[in-house]
């Protein structure tokens, strides 16, 4: 299948046209209940009293009118089997996660200790995890996408969503955007790798940004999408 011979929305009058548009709302509306999950403050993996968002649950009740459930923790047994039974329409609001070091941006294990890094031959040890690349890993992506001509960057390369472990990510994009600058064809595909362009403010870096990640992939396997296929041809 090819989009060539397909009209581009460059080259359709649509002065005095109604336009009908598919938009895509993957956002629940008949949601049973609602977790919302939050930090306050740097409480350095430990429960500090201050930086409890109780009082914001008593806050977002008053703003909502209505009442809302409050947890004691943010993980557990206890809080999986609450939020997994709610009340119909219940809005329930979890502990400070930076309570847990896990959450901390300082980048520490549960003892306070820094995390290093794993190596390919090592691998990542039993109760890890991987949320990022390291520095020899970023450099062996960046190697391969400046010797590139054409670039198809789908899924970021780290927890991104989370300052500290962003950095893999960042640097893959700063080594597409050079590859772009320099002649390089450029090819964003799947919403999460759009979302960490677009949070940079850099999809005009890039050839084309597209929120299809799946769809990206199975169009240039030449499979026929349907909702290319019935579009208008030239």
């Amino acid at each position: 299948m090819s989009l060539s011979s397909k009209l581009a929305i460059t080259e359709v009058d649509l002065k005095d046209k109604r336009v009908l548009i598919r938009v895509d709302f993957n956002v629940p509306v008949s949601a049973k209940s609602v977790v919302l999950m939050s930090h306050l403050g740097r409480p350095d993996g430990k429960v500090v009293e201050k930086y409890s968002l109780k009082p914001v649950a008593d806050e977002v009740a008053k703003l909502l009118a209505q009442p809302v459930t409050f947890l004691e923790d943010c993980v557990g047994e206890k809080i999986e089997a609450y939020c997994a039974n709610p009340k119909q329409g219940e809005i329930i609001l979890l502990e400070n996660l930076r309570f847990h070091i896990e959450e901390e941006g300082s980048v520490k294990d549960k003892d306070g200790n820094k995390t290093g890094y794993a190596t390919q031959m090592q691998g990542i040890p039993s109760g890890w995890m991987g949320l990022d690349c390291g520095e020899l890993s970023n450099k062996t992506f960046a190697d391969a996408v400046s010797s590139s001509k054409t670039i198809l960057w789908n899924g970021p390369a780290g927890v991104f969503e989370f300052p500290a472990f962003a950095k893999g990510t960042n640097s893959l994009l700063e080594a597409c955007a050079g590859a772009t600058k320099n002649g390089a064809i450029s090819i964003v595909g799947g919403g999460d790798t759009a979302t960490a362009v677009a949070n940079a403010g850099r999809e005009a870096e890039f050839s084309h940004v597209s929120t299809g990640g799946g769809a990206s992939l199975e169009l240039l396997e030449g499979k026929a999408l349907p909702g290319v296929v019935f579009l208008s041809t030239k």
